[in-house]
């Protein structure tokens, strides 16, 4: 089973590792190593999350800076007395 098989924020992980009697020193180590590559997970999603916020936001930004732009020309077209 693979590190992301398995939810370590779930109520039941939690619990069963609040429970668990004294470790040895590998597997305390094992289990810090396991939280780790967890952790990295979860900031790695998070920074992809905020990433895609942020290119919509941009793209957004840009759409605005086009459509005002046009309309912009479009005044300035009229105002020209082109019409």
């Amino acid at each position: 089973m693979e590190f992301w098989d398995e939810d370590p924020f779930e109520m039941t992980t939690l619990l069963s590792t609040l429970l668990r009697p004294p470790q040895t020193i590998e597997e305390m180590e094992k289990e810090i190593e396991k939280d780790v590559e967890w952790l990295r997970f979860y900031e790695a999603t998070l920074l992809r999350s905020r990433s895609c916020i942020l290119e919509r936001r941009n793209a957004a930004i840009v759409a605005c800076m086009a459509k005002s732009k046009m309309a912009l020309e479009k005044i300035f077209y009229i105002t020209s007395g082109a019409i």
